[in-house]
């Protein structure tokens, strides 16, 4: 008998198994193992506008928030699903659906991408009354969490913290890739051992990503070499914070601008010779949320340093694939820096990113779908 499966997603992508169309990154794969190998109908519940906006409170994401949470009951009801399937965007979604899922009696699988409530309660002012909001959301999430079926998670930091919450829930871990497929370059460093180190960082810097460890990295690492720290992006805010860490830890400072073909990376990286690709993330936002600015830089062969907590995804790539270098706290950071300075530390790193695109593959779908067909019974 034919199952059916409700995706719940702010921007789900109704191209179906369109590939040239399609954007929605893992969950293609995803859905075409799920119909094609086990007959599972694939029913999409999205907001009125999918075109992806950073700012979550721009008039058309808070659109699509209340239009979601309304329309979730009549969601389950016009898809007659026997799953659901419901990702973390827009924000306390899952906490609708769960509530719902529960009252018309469907199997519940969580897919946290971005636990907002957590996250609202840990980056907010102890005391303010937006943090009091969130602390109750938490509170009501955390309920809800424990009602859910499966929650798949990005990384086993993100399991982690679930388990923390809701013991009893099975997890399922399952990274995130893109759907691009991008030239590995060999970009081991060819040139003199006593040239600079070169590091990137590209993209945006949120609240996410403090810089306290990576300046102290810094005035680490140019005791031993001298240092060009570079910025690839388009936000004046963090231009100016990289620009006055760098005049504090004297090391050099250098601009790009934002390269929009994701394609056109390697040859960028290759091109100025960079060394490593920085990826940061906060303590408190262990679990909460899983860096992926490191798939960016390996993808096309350039190692990382990754300063912050451990179980991310950036973690593993270098602690388990040996394709960067990582420091989870202060007392690690002088090791790290000792490790960058050298100029056969970078290309071992540099060799080992190609197991990295071998474990953020597709592949990861086919076992997400097999996963997601046994609670549909198949």
């Amino acid at each position: 008998m034919t199952k059916r499966f409700l995706y719940v997603y702010e921007f789900a992508d109704k191209a179906g198994l369109n590939e040239e169309k399609n954007t929605d990154n893992l969950w293609f794969h995803t859905q075409k193992y799920l119909q094609k190998e086990f007959d599972i109908q694939i029913k999409i519940a999205n907001g009125l506008f999918v075109n992806k906006r950073k700012n979550s409170l721009a008039p058309d994401r808070l659109f699509n928030f209340f239009y979601m949470h309304i329309c979730a009951p009549f969601e389950i009801l016009r898809s007659k699903a026997d799953v659901v399937f419901v990702r973390s965007t827009p924000p306390l979604i899952q906490i609708t659906y769960a509530f719902w899922a529960m009252l018309l009696r469907r199997k519940k699988i969580f897919w946290l991408m971005d636990y907002h409530p957590v996250f609202g309660v840990r980056t907010t002012k102890r005391g303010s009354f937006i943090n009091f909001i969130w602390r109750v959301l938490d509170k009501i999430d955390k309920f809800f969490l424990k009602k859910f079926d499966l929650v798949v998670c990005l990384d086993e930091a993100m399991q982690e913290l679930v388990k923390e919450r809701a013991p009893n829930v099975e997890t399922f871990v399952c990274p995130t890739f893109s759907l691009q497929n991008p030239k590995w370059l060999d970009l081991a460093k060819k040139g003199e051992a006593n040239d600079p180190v070169r590091l990137l960082y590209n993209g945006n810097l949120g609240r996410a990503h403090s810089t306290e460890n990576l300046k102290i990295f810094l005035k680490e690492l140019v005791k031993l070499k001298s240092v060009e720290f570079c910025y690839c992006g388009e936000s004046k805010y963090a231009k100016e914070t990289f620009k006055n860490m760098c005049r504090e830890c004297n090391a050099e400072f250098k601009t790009f601008g934002f390269v929009k073909d994701y394609n056109a990376l390697g040859e960028f990286y290759r091109q100025n010779g960079f060394d490593y690709g920085v990826v940061l993330l906060n303590d408190e936002l262990k679990g909460v949320v899983s860096p992926s600015k490191f798939s960016g830089y390996t993808s096309f062969g350039l190692p990382v340093i990754y300063l912050g907590p451990s179980g991310t995804n950036a973690h593993f790539v270098c602690q388990k694939s040996g394709a960067g270098i990582c420091a989870e706290n202060p007392e690690q950071i002088m090791d790290a820096a000792q490790k960058a300075s050298l100029f056969k530390t970078q290309k071992s790193c540099a060799e080992a990113t190609k197991q990295t695109i071998r474990y953020f593959s597709p592949n990861v779908a086919q076992k997400l779908a097999v996963k997601l067909a046994e609670f549909c019974g198949k």
